[in-house]
């Protein structure tokens, strides 16, 4: 959902400075993922294979369009300081946002009433005034509206993309991206 918002967010601005803020913005973030990895790694006295094959990949992925030296790394919330929440009503997705979205962004970053709903159970015991208990089992149902309201979305954000890129949405000329 969040991909479909900022997508059709930034063909409507139709600003390729914007286009290109996003991208440097994703490829900063992924800079510092690379970084914390790495620390990560030279912290450890045996790191295991795995891992050491983890920073070969980042490395690769980092460096991929642009050198890792000419990358900036942004601690910003957003690379547009515009939120979500503001980009979906500018693209007239505020119902999305509000019934798709904020949920499931709730339960993505651990806020009460998802914890309360999904991990967390009521003691049975009537002497401990019914404080909650981690869940024995942590299994939550999937239903098919799920899996279509994925898939529609999935669906809306392919061929959004492949019209922004028709239209040469990249800020760079770009039209090769689809």
């Amino acid at each position: 959902m969040e991909s479909l918002i900022v997508l059709r967010w930034l063909l409507k601005r139709d600003d390729p400075t914007m286009y290109s803020r996003f991208k440097d913005y994703g490829r900063g973030r992924l800079k510092l993922l690379k970084l914390h990895v790495e620390e990560y790694v030279d912290s450890l006295d045996d790191p295991p294979p795995g891992l050491q094959e983890y920073v070969a990949y980042l490395d690769a992925e980092v460096n991929r369009e642009v050198g890792e030296e000419w990358q900036n790394v942004s601690i910003e919330t957003t690379f547009s300081a515009v939120s979500a929440r503001d980009m979906a009503i500018e693209v007239g997705m505020e119902r999305e946002y509000r019934l798709q979205f904020a949920p499931a962004s709730s339960a993505t970053h651990g806020e009460w009433s998802s914890l309360d709903r999904y991990v967390l159970e009521r003691c049975q015991n009537p002497l401990h005034g019914g404080h909650r208990i981690p869940l024995r089992t942590l299994s939550t149902p999937i239903g098919a509206q799920l899996v279509d309201t994925i898939l529609d979305l999935t669906e809306d954000l392919v061929f959004d993309y492949i019209a922004g890129v028709r239209k040469g949405m990249s800020g760079e000329g770009d039209t090769q991206a689809a």
